[in-house]
């Protein structure tokens, strides 16, 4: 698979996994009752995610057509 699939890929998996933690973060708010373990791992996760992107996005926009 190429770098631009990979993109798209981890976009959509970001877009979910982001609308998962603020799902959670409403509902630890509105209870009073935070799980920092999962809002932690959740968090991390998405920004490693957004750290691939850009990465993958550099290394595609650097690509010429020769």
């Amino acid at each position: 698979m190429s770098n631009k699939t990979f993109v798209y890929l981890y976009t959509v998996v970001l877009f979910g996994l982001t609308f998962l933690f603020v799902r959670r973060l409403f509902e630890n708010i509105k209870t009073g009752d935070f799980d920092y373990v999962k809002l932690g791992l959740n968090l991390g996760i998405i920004i490693v995610l957004i750290l691939k992107i850009v990465r993958l996005g550099k290394i595609e926009n650097q690509k010429t057509d020769s």
